[in-house]
């Protein structure tokens, strides 16, 4: 794909929403761990490892996980794992690089400074195969690949696979991954995130009781994912079976015929300059 009229690295980006934050009045703790969260009609009460309680009006779980909403944390697909690294490679990554494997995928992303994100899904069997020997088993992936590009290690996770998830109480909210799980492969992540909070922003503004936003924000959440959630799974099945990218290859090399339609599907539009 073409490199973007613009892009921003997540370290930028993060300071920039931080120094928002600050100036529109909020308080920053960083580091803080969140260790428990007690609810009732009346409020929260939120305990931060190393600062003590903290009384506020609702929570707003943007863990990835909301782990400490009483829903209970997302759920992730059994069966396979995710993992992440930033490398540094001869050549800088320029756009997205996807790269299909037998039981797997592997993407990359530019982030800044000749350094690049390097993600990927891969079955649990595959892993179990290399017996913790990531670099390895990536190397069965991606045959270029050389560990001696990491400048970080890797870092594991499960894959989230749900639906949207409602809260378990009025005074919480979830956003991003602790919502909904959508395959990594549609790069949803950061866009949830981003999307959620801001719809969540306006309809808090608005003044309506909290369980009618609670309402409000499911409604578009599950209309966001509709056809999102099924696409990106269908995206990465393909992926994971080369067998399957060689016999769509001739329309894959041709954007118009597959990957513009497939990208409308997943909300983000292709450039028509796209090879």
């Amino acid at each position: 794909m073409p490199r973007p009229a613009w892009s921003i690295g997540r370290e930028t980006l993060d300071t920039l929403l931080l120094e928002a934050a600050r100036g529109a009045g909020t308080t920053i703790m960083q580091p803080a761990a969140v260790e428990g969260v007690t609810y009732d009609d009346a409020g929260v009460r939120v305990r931060v490892r190393g600062v003590g309680e903290i009384d506020a009006g609702i929570v707003v779980h943007a863990d990835g996980s909301g782990r400490h909403d009483p829903a209970g944390p997302v759920p992730v697909r059994r069966g396979v794992v995710a993992l992440k690294c930033h490398v540094m490679p001869p050549r800088p990554v320029d756009g997205l690089h996807m790269r299909c494997a037998r039981g797997g995928y592997i993407g990359l992303a530019p982030v800044g400074d000749g350094l690049a994100t390097c993600a990927l899904v891969a079955s649990a069997r595959l892993a179990a195969a290399y017996r913790g020997d990531t670099d390895a088993m990536v190397r069965s992936m991606w045959t270029a690949f050389d560990p001696a590009w990491r400048t970080t290690p890797w870092l594991a996770c499960g894959v989230p696979g749900s639906a949207y998830i409602a809260p378990g109480h009025v005074r919480s909210f979830r956003i991003g991954n602790a919502a909904a799980g959508v395959e990594p492969v549609g790069g949803e992540g950061i866009g949830l995130a981003l999307w959620s909070g801001d719809a969540l922003t306006r309809l808090l503004g608005t003044g309506m009781p909290l369980a009618l936003v609670q309402r409000r924000l499911a409604a578009m959440y599950r209309r966001r994912l509709r056809i999102r959630r099924p696409a990106c799974r269908l995206a990465a099945a393909v992926l994971s079976r080369p067998a399957v990218v060689r016999a769509l290859w001739p329309t894959l090399a041709a954007p118009g015929l597959l990957l513009r339609p497939w990208y409308a599907l997943t909300g983000k539009p292709l450039s028509a300059a796209a090879s």
